[in-house]
């Protein structure tokens, strides 16, 4: 393209109207299709932020750093309403694919990431936690310690993410909900030793 004159580039690729005019109709058509899109879109966006602002447990999942209200509403919808549905972290971890797969036979063993997995679950936490690193210091050491020693960066987000829902679901356990997680045991407990390498006190560690 850099041999090609501007005034070459002006001039149009035919002149033949029967192509002229069918590529005019389908413009408009594809115009009106992409605005029907546009509104449906908006309209989806009302009916999410209405629902999420709605729901209990909105707090906690709008206190966390950098969710804004994309990831707010994704994280909450993959913990769901019903907090019995799973009774651990770890049926979450494995339902949701973030916890690796681990298989022993003998003195060998293998670790590697789960393939079969609910998609837009495994991305909604996944795009989260590399999210966080910019707005999160714990986060941002955590993934710091794990590139000093050599660990690949979508290595350190599934690991990321496999602490980010550990700590949500220690806090959506609690009565009332926890959002202050600078000082929350349950974060203390499911985020060490990573809080310890940032500055004490932290009562603005996630914002």
């Amino acid at each position: 393209m850099k041999n090609v004159s501007p005034s070459l580039l002006r001039q149009a690729l035919t002149n033949d109207p029967a192509l002229v005019e069918s590529s005019i109709i389908t413009l408009q058509a594809l115009t009106l299709g992409l605005r029907a899109v546009h509104t449906a879109i908006a309209r989806f966006d009302r009916e999410i932020a209405r629902t999420f602002i709605q729901h209990p447990d909105a707090s906690l999942f709008a206190a966390l750093p950098g969710s804004g209200t994309v990831y707010s509403a994704r994280l909450l919808a993959a913990f769901g309403s019903r907090r019995e549905r799973f009774e651990s972290a770890e049926a979450l971890l494995n339902f949701c694919g973030i916890a690796p797969v681990l298989k022993r036979s003998g003195q060998t063993t293998i670790v590697h990431r789960r393939y079969a997995r609910p998609l837009l679950l495994h991305q909604s936490f996944i795009e989260y936690a590399n999210e966080s690193i910019r707005h999160s210091l714990w986060a941002r050491a955590f993934y710091q310690m794990h590139k000093s020693a050599q660990k690949s960066h979508w290595v350190i987000i599934r690991a990321l993410a496999y602490k980010w829902i550990r700590i949500l679901f220690r806090c959506g356990r609690s009565a009332p909900l926890t959002t202050n997680f600078a000082t929350s045991n349950h974060f203390k407990k499911a985020a060490p030793p990573y809080s310890n390498t940032l500055p004490n006190p932290t009562p603005k560690l996630f914002e």
